[in-house]
């Protein structure tokens, strides 16, 4: 291989996207050094092949000079093959990248390897890419790319680089193979006909759903005596919710706690329809009455109890009292196992080396009873946040000099629809949460 590299001489759009740096890495023995270092090269390979295809060009994969640096030999002997299938730098049918993101740390791969995950929009899609990346005496160079597409999971490296996985027919086109061809003559009758129904053992073709109609941005100040237009209630209960004084207020006297893949969840607030397409936000501004330190206040996108995407500001009580933490609840089908759904929980104590350190303690406890003082009177602002492939949840507590807090970025890949407002008490006991929300909004950027 390194006959093959000497003979390679970067040409004018190499050097303007600095490639040539990639044939002369130094030999360096950190870990943390070699993650930075095998990230950088990824940064320079979908850089360049993003700068290329918004050219007009192939890409990198299309030209032998332009890859060599990047892909070891015998993985970049496989490229060619497992184009005839999916692009390997985009997960999808073509080598157009719209957006990527190289995320999260490097972690141990196979045989030495480092590994990373890569999120590339293609065709408006998100597809998630494993990239194995290993030392030599090249640099840092890529020995497999793994992803997953209708047809299942594909490999650069393990023999399933073809195109012998197809995706499974729709049952439309299952019945259209077992039918004999038509003749010239019957398949112009075809064309003004109306296809008749569908007789005993026949299947019915299949007809997708339509999408529902796109979120718009909107306001709700609860400055009337109702909800007011663009609302929907789930399991609604009129009894424990008033609109009143510019606000909206909601009890919960739920006798379990209510959870949001629950399916039966009382004054389910939404707002139908699909996400937009550009970056957006949800955003809530909401007082907690504290009593019970189990007050939680829910909003995102849910479009059924296994899809939605959620942001928490809730009270949770312990052996040193009240303490105040935001959660991420990022819920969806397992891929390939539509039955099943997982649901991936981030939690942030809030009182714990974030706003503070502890809140064990008289003094911590203190401070901490003066921030939830100004939750209950002041507010706090929780928001859902789009931007780009990811989400983040963010919170402010108090009006003037707010504490802040954002959380980690985070990605769903499947689209959702119905924006979402939700308050529900969490202990086992017969108590009530009580909040006022004074607005909810969706915002595009």
């Amino acid at each position: 291989m390194l006959s093959h590299i000497s003979q390679f001489k970067p040409g004018k759009l190499a050097r303007r996207l600095g490639l040539a740096s990639a044939l002369c890495l130094p030999l360096i023995t950190s870990p943390a050094a070699l993650a930075d270092e095998g990230k950088d090269m990824l940064e320079k390979l979908f850089t360049a092949h993003k700068t290329m295809t918004d050219f007009g060009m192939p890409g990198v994969i299309k030209n032998a000079g332009m890859r060599l640096p990047f892909f070891e030999y015998q993985s970049m002997l496989k490229l060619d093959a497992l184009r005839k299938r999916v692009h390997p730098l985009t997960g999808g049918k073509t080598a157009k990248v719209e957006d990527y993101k190289i995320s999260g740390k490097a972690k141990d791969g196979p045989n030495d390897s480092r590994r990373y995950l890569v999120i590339v929009r293609n065709e408006g899609k998100s597809n998630l890419l494993k990239i194995d990346v290993i030392k030599n005496g090249v640099g840092m160079q890529i020995v497999n790319i793994t992803g997953e597409d209708a047809a299942g999971t594909w490999s650069l490296l393990d023999g399933k680089a073809d195109t012998t996985l197809k995706a499974p027919k729709k049952a439309a086109e299952q019945t259209s193979d077992q039918s004999a061809p038509a003749k010239p003559d019957q398949q112009a009758s075809t064309q003004t006909e109306a296809a008749p129904a569908p007789t005993q053992g026949q299947t019915e073709a299949i007809v997708e759903p339509s999408k529902p109609a796109q979120l718009t941005a909107f306001k709700a100040d609860f400055d009337g005596s109702d909800l007011g237009a663009g609302w929907r209630v789930e399991n609604e209960d009129r009894n424990l919710y008033l609109v009143e004084n510019g606000e909206l207020m909601v009890i919960n006297r739920s006798r379990h706690p209510e959870h949001l893949e629950n399916s039966d969840l009382s004054n389910l607030f939404l707002r139908d329809g699909a996400i937009p397409d550009e970056d957006f936000r949800i955003e809530t501004k909401a007082r907690i009455d504290i009593k019970t330190g189990h007050e939680k206040v829910s909003i995102g996108l849910r479009e059924s109890e296994d899809r939605y995407l959620a942001a928490n500001l809730m009270m949770r009580k312990d052996g040193c009292g009240h303490n105040l933490w935001m959660t991420v609840e990022n819920r969806r089908p397992l891929r390939g196992m539509e039955e099943r759904s997982h649901t991936t929980l981030v939690e942030y104590s809030l009182f714990k080396d974030r706003w503070l350190h502890s809140h064990c303690g008289e003094e911590p406890r203190k401070k901490a009873d003066a921030i939830l003082a100004r939750l209950q009177k002041e507010g706090a602002v929780l928001s859902l946040a789009k931007s780009g492939l990811f989400y983040r949840a963010e919170l402010e507590v108090g009006k003037d000099q707010p504490l802040r807090f954002v959380s980690d970025e985070f990605s769903h890949f499947e689209p959702l629809s119905n924006a979402f407002l939700h308050i529900s008490e969490g202990s086992h006991d017969q108590d009530e949460a009580v909040v006022m929300v004074e607005h909810y909004s969706l915002s595009t950027n």
